[in-house]
């Protein structure tokens, strides 16, 4: 995208410009009016999905090679800026001018009753339970937001919240920004950015303070927080900020320059106050509670069950319904829920959704690596509990799915397992515990399963797979975990076996969390139109 009233001042020296694999880049990005540097500029490349951010001085320097054509600058209230790579390498100093947007936020008042301030968001926390998400480095430039829902009535936005886990002895910088919702999805800026330079970091609700700039709001729109790089040494660690599991509210993040914005596979405890009219509902963000709990004398541990009926299993009472098995329910359920009834009623599926979760869900951790996992953990490992994944399969073999089949009107011909991680370990692991004479699972989706557990156990057990078994597997990655080479190697010895239907998928740019939601919705809609 290419917006007018950008300019861009080219410095004196050229340098010469021949056939190049790979080149550095250098220049200071400033307000065109005043001259002033611009900290926090992305530059990027929308192709390769390299990119890097200004400094406090407002320079920047970037390697690209010779794939990229295009670069774009872009900074929140400034209009968009978009430059040739090669006017770059012609010259030596560029000085990059961005011109302020003109779009603010008026202020709106036109209530007479008296307004309260109510915060909205996840405004709640579980004392007990504490997740700090690790999705991103020291060093990252990130942001993280939530939806929030405020009616139809204009109302102003006084506050933004996050909770801390832990203090950082070094304070940091931060900028706040509001998205309008489209389609539930993340699209024009609204207004101005909000900048807090020099932010003190202690445990706790971190607020930050917008009565006096004026951001009068209605609607649905995304509040984020971006964490900014910070000048000279490097941060002594990452923030700890508190992540919430399950619960349907909508929750995005990208990282650095790049554009896309994703789904994490959790919540963010972030909230915003705001003046509001007092019968404005302020809706409490909670989690599906479990359906029923089911105690397993295999696993010797008691399971908590959560279910989701179709929508029309109540008014066909002669038809039976696939199921699908969730592992993790605890931090995917409510998520996996909602992509199996999400889109129109003719591709919505009419499947039975199973998560199995812990009743316990502190101790999910440990104990999903108690279940998941066969054989037990190398010393090197550090998992002082694992290996009890074949108790875990005869507990669904022998204990979970004959309830379900017992409570529900179940199509025992189609049933579908799903896991991430270690539960997409568990999902490999129960496909090789198939037999052509009594089949349990038919579908199977392993996204990024642990297959370095073990030394490659599952890889090498494979091999072995029964030719004679017809199922089908969606197996994913994400580029960003490292090297693919184990799962390539997978997925061309899962596809030697023509009675077992292998579709997988890596997905750039995203690491080992980031992938959970995508390979689920993928999933299932790869499921839909088998349907």
């Amino acid at each position: 995208m290419n917006y007018p009233g950008l300019s861009l001042f080219i410095g004196l020296l050229l340098l010469p410009v021949f056939s190049w694999s790979q080149a550095l880049i250098k220049g200071q990005v400033v307000e065109a009016e005043s001259l002033k540097p611009l900290p926090w500029v992305h530059v990027y490349s929308k192709s390769s999905r390299i990119g890097t951010t200004s400094l406090s001085d407002g320079t920047f320097t970037l390697s690209v090679n010779s794939s990229i054509d295009t670069l774009f600058i872009s900074l929140v209230g400034y209009q968009e800026l978009r430059l040739s790579v090669q006017e770059f390498l012609r010259q030596k100093r560029h000085l990059i001018q961005l011109t302020e947007q003109s779009t603010t936020l008026k202020a709106v008042d036109i209530r007479k009753s008296k307004l309260v301030e109510r915060r909205f968001g996840i405004r709640k926390r579980t004392p007990l339970i504490h997740f700090t998400d690790g999705m991103f480095q020291a060093a990252d430039t990130f942001e993280i937001g939530q939806v929030i829902e405020l009616g139809n009535q204009t109302s102003q936005v006084t506050a933004l919240q996050l909770y801390v886990t832990e203090p950082r002895t070094d304070s940091a910088s931060f900028r706040i920004h509001f998205y309008r919702m489209e389609n539930n999805y993340p699209t024009t800026l609204l207004g101005q950015s909000r900048i807090f330079e020099a932010t003190p970091i202690r445990e706790g609700w971190l607020t930050f303070d917008l009565q006096s700039e004026n951001i009068f709001i209605k609607g649905s729109f995304l509040a984020t927080l971006e964490f900014m790089p910070q000048s000279g040494s490097a941060p002594s660690k990452p923030i700890s900020y508190e992540i919430k599991l399950g619960g349907h509210s909508k929750s995005f993040y990208r990282k650095k320059a790049t554009p896309t914005w994703r789904t994490p596979p959790h919540h963010y405890c972030l909230s915003i106050t705001a003046r509001v009219d007092p019968s404005q509902k302020q809706e409490e963000e909670v989690e599906t509670a479990p359906a029923f709990s089911l105690p397993s004398k295999v696993v010797s541990d008691t399971f908590h069950l959560f279910v989701q009926l179709p929508p029309s299993y109540h008014q066909k009472t002669d038809q039976s319904y696939p199921v699908l098995y969730v592992l993790d329910a605890n931090a995917y359920f409510d998520q996996v829920s909602d992509l199996s009834s999400s889109g129109s009623k003719k591709k919505r599926s009419e499947s039975i959704v199973v998560g199995i979760g812990y009743k316990n869900a502190y101790l999910m951790d440990s104990l999903r690596v108690r279940d998941y996992t066969f054989p037990a953990a190398q010393p090197s490992d550090s998992l002082p509990i694992s290996g009890g994944g074949e108790r875990f399969y005869s507990f669904l073999t022998s204990e979970l799915i004959p309830e379900i089949d017992r409570l529900y009107r179940t199509d025992a011909k189609n049933r579908t397992l799903m896991g991430h991680s270690f539960g997409g370990y568990f999902t490999l692991y129960a496909l090789l515990k198939e037999t052509a004479s009594k089949p349990v699972f038919h579908h199977f989706l392993a996204a990024s399963p642990s297959i370095w557990y073990s030394q490659g156990y599952l890889t090498k057990a494979l091999q072995r797979y029964d030719p004679s078994i017809n199922r089908s597997l969606f197996l994913t990655t994400g580029k960003a975990e490292g090297s693919t080479q184990e799962f390539t190697t997978l997925v061309t010895l899962l596809k030697n076996h023509p009675s077992l239907q292998v579709h997988s998928k890596i997905y750039n740019g995203l690491d080992h969390m980031g992938t959970v939601l995508p390979s689920f919705r993928d999933g299932l809609l790869l499921m839909r139109k088998k349907e």
